[in-house]
């Protein structure tokens, strides 16, 4: 699994990925919302961890633009690349604008080790929460059944 993590900490990098690699996870950086739109115009990611106050783009313009890219590249498929903001500013307000711009999810700083793990982990690979359930179904218009 491939993914990239772009923050123009070094710190913030280095630390995501000692935590990834190990796990299996091939790493590429970007230090710029710039930089990580172009390499994802180049390649495919599995997952992208982005930070959302960087110099030049932000986070949010750097998931849009993203999104944008995916929508041209994917005009038969809906499959969509999953990014995690990790920020230290978490604000009711920056998630509906993170949402809004096309983030799976947020991590807020400091976190530990098990929760990034445990957030890409779910990410990555979703429990099916049906699995096992049974459904009645009651409605009489074909259409609406289906």
């Amino acid at each position: 699994m491939k993914i990239l993590i772009v923050d123009d900490s070094a710190t913030i990098r280095k630390f995501l990925k000692s935590m990834l690699e190990p796990r299996n996870f091939q790493i590429t950086e970007a230090v710029s919302a710039e930089e990580a739109i172009s390499l994802f115009e180049q390649n495919s990611y599995d997952l992208i961890t982005l930070d959302i106050e960087m110099a030049g783009s932000n986070g949010y313009e750097a998931c849009r633009k993203i999104r944008e890219i995916e929508k041209e590249r994917n005009i038969k498929s809906k499959s969509i690349t999953p990014i995690l903001f990790i920020t230290s500013n978490d604000t009711m307000q920056g998630r509906i604008k993170g949402f809004e711009a096309g983030t799976t999810d947020f991590i807020t700083k400091p976190f530990t080790k098990e929760f990034l793990l445990e957030t890409v982990q779910n990410i990555l690979y979703p429990k099916n929460l049906l699995e096992g359930i049974n459904v009645l179904l009651v409605e009489d218009s074909l259409p609406i059944r289906d």
